[in-house]
């Protein structure tokens, strides 16, 4: 064939390719077809806002997610990218994903993830396939028209999934002052099975929680050694800083919901006790004292999150809006989202009184359900049932929405006693107060399975869920939160008896699947929490090693068994679990400040001798 003919059939199929692809840009246009080509060629199911002027929304600025092939461009985006709008400045809301997608990739490309050890071991990787980059466009004109008028022109972009204004959120409680302790929480911790779950677990010293909210009044005693104070400072999102100023120990909550929040999650017993009491909790405020925060503070604190590992996030908020760069960015989140279904009394499943981010549980058009969000409706406890919490039994307008489908499981959520931003303690209601118990629950399975991920978290804990007859067809468990339902599906390797002094077993240690040991059904013994080492010798053996702990060791290839003692000590009138450490020297326990030691002798495999019953000499005394 003549070069000079091939190369003329060669010029005129690309001439009749730029052609159709052309044609197919004008039909896009003109329809408004929802689908979107890249800039690599990636078809994706483009979305359209629906604001209108009635809804509320920051008059300043627009919100983008930018497709998933231009998203794995990580240049930096600046106003001249945007010609074809006025604005002032371009804010990355996923700075901090962005570097830990850098890492990942970078990690593959040397096959070298030391520097990711801690990311793996906590199930924190970012997944890269979902990854989009979302950014918040400041405007030079401030006008809600406006706001419209640069959404229509920027969704005619193709490298642009969605772009959507800048929605108001709210809180999701309203608090009732009034005095309280411990005693008053008993019914709503038993309801949820609660104390039973502290004979195994009562939470991981550097487990990290966060608490998007309106902050935490961190001075309050019942945080004293709760809030995160080192490498990692909470964080006030506020401000519009997108990486929040920093909110050390201290930082003072307005309004008091984030704090009322915070008590429930992880308080630390003096007054009350929260669902997980010995974790690290970090406040990262978006909401301020008029109870609101637009959707971009929140984008902000996932990307924060995102960057320093918080695998546990807490949001008692939202609004009815479909925000799609609210989605994307829970979506990029490697951790458990847990939310409130929110208080309209209202099915949740029905579009038109859907609530965001609770209600994408499920399937929104082109935006698939979050594997790694959990939706919580509050209930109310009476003396002959539990049901969906209502205004009448809660002195609120209305009560906690609910859905078939999209709302995972029911906490409690009636006149819940927590902290406030005064010394004293209030009682509060709402779903604001159903999803921290969900929240602290995950945290104390989190303790046990370090590595867990979180769609593993959300799975575990409503498979556990507790069926209730009164929420049957309220959410997609028919039921309620139950901690030790959840905990007991932590899979345990074996089980060694724990002797006291001679005195027969005082209780069972477990060695769970992540290579932590617990010991838990062990017998209430005041000799053992409080006794003089200078008088008094008392020796702790082991019943006979199964093999599959004998062989977990031995593969393994540790030297020591990880042991946890877990004893009841008393808090105010009620006993709760405090935590003993067999292999640390001493161990403080608040707030009865009992120390104790072991024989370093003990602390090896080889004078362990597992398959002999060798005693663990321990000594301990109250002041």
């Amino acid at each position: 064939m003549n070069k000079r003919f091939l190369y003329f059939l060669i010029s005129l199929f690309l001439i009749f390719s730029l052609f159709m692809i052309q044609c197919q840009h004008e039909i896009h246009e003109f329809g408004k077809e929802n689908s979107s080509k890249s800039a690599i060629g990636e078809i994706e199911e483009k979305i359209y806002s629906n604001a209108t002027m009635e809804k509320e929304f920051a008059d300043d600025g627009v919100a983008i997610v930018l497709t998933k092939a231009a998203s794995k461009n990580f240049r930096i985006y600046t106003p001249e990218d945007f010609p074809e709008i006025e604005c002032l400045r371009i804010i990355d809301a996923t700075v901090h994903t962005m570097d830990v997608i850098r890492q990942q990739l970078e990690a593959q490309r040397t096959g070298d993830w030391s520097k990711l050890k801690e990311r793996i071991d906590n199930g924190m990787l970012v997944n890269e396939d979902n990854f989009r980059r979302i950014f918040y466009i400041e405007l030079s004109v401030k006008d809600k028209l406006n706001v419209l008028h640069v959404i229509n022109i920027l969704e005619q972009r193709d490298d642009i999934f969605y772009v959507g204004p800048n929605y108001k959120m709210k809180l999701s409680a309203l608090p009732v002052p009034a005095p309280s302790h411990i005693v008053d929480q008993m019914q709503v911790l038993n309801s949820i099975s609660l104390p039973q779950a502290w004979d195994i677990v009562v939470g991981h010293t550097e487990l990290m929680v966060g608490i998007i909210d309106s902050g935490i009044h961190a001075t309050h005693l019942s945080f004293k050694e709760q809030i995160y104070t080192n490498f990692i400072s909470g964080r006030d999102f506020t401000t519009g800083n997108q990486s929040g100023m920093v909110a050390p120990y201290g930082m003072e909550d307005e309004n008091g919901h984030g704090t009322h929040v915070a008590g429930i999650i992880g308080a630390n017993g003096t007054g009350v006790i929260g669902t997980c009491w010995n974790i690290k909790l970090i406040p990262l405020r978006v909401f301020t004292d008029f109870l609101f925060a637009y959707n971009t503070r929140l984008i902000f604190a996932l990307d924060f999150a995102t960057g320093v590992g918080i695998p546990i996030l807490n949001f008692s908020g939202g609004n009815s809006d479909n925000c799609v760069f609210t989605y994307a960015a829970i979506n990029n989140y490697p951790g458990l989202f847990v939310c409130s279904a929110g208080n309209n009394y209202e099915d949740n499943d029905d579009d038109i009184h859907s609530f965001y981010p609770s209600s994408w549980t499920v399937d929104r058009g082109s935006l698939p359900a979050l594997n790694n969000l959990l939706s919580v409706g509050a209930y109310t406890i009476t003396s002959t049932e539990e049901r969906i919490a209502i205004s009448p039994d809660i002195g609120w307008d209305y009560g906690s929405n609910w859905g078939a489908t999209t709302v995972d499981i029911f906490a409690p959520g009636t006149s819940i006693w927590s902290t406030s931003i005064s010394p004293n303690y209030i009682q509060a209601s709402g779903t604001s107060m159903a999803a921290p118990y969900v929240t602290g629950v995950a945290a104390l399975i989190k303790s046990l399975k370090s590595n867990i991920t979180a769609a593993e978290l959300k799975t575990i804990i409503r498979n556990s869920a507790e069926h209730v007859p009164q929420l049957i067809g309220k959410c997609n468990t028919n039921g309620k939160l139950n901690a030790y339902n959840a905990i007991m599906q932590i899979p345990i390797i074996g089980t060694i008896d724990i002797n006291f002094d001679n005195r027969g077993i005082i209780g069972k240690y477990h060695l769970f699947a992540d290579g932590r040991g617990r010991i838990v059904d062990y017998k209430i013994d005041s000799n053992i929490i409080s006794f003089n080492p200078n008088n008094n010798l008392n020796y702790i053996s082991w019943g006979p090693v199964p093999s599959t702990i004998a062989n977990y060791i031995n593969q393994s290839g540790r030297n020591n068994l990880p042991v946890d003692i877990y004893l009841k000590v008393p808090v105010g009138s009620v006993f709760v679990s405090r935590r003993y450490t067999l292999f640390s020297l001493y161990a403080d326990i608040y707030p009865n400040r009992v120390t104790m030691g072991v024989s370093p002798r003990t602390s090896t495999l080889e004078n362990l001798n597992l398959l002999d019953r060798r005693k663990i000499l321990i000594y301990g005394y109250t002041y």
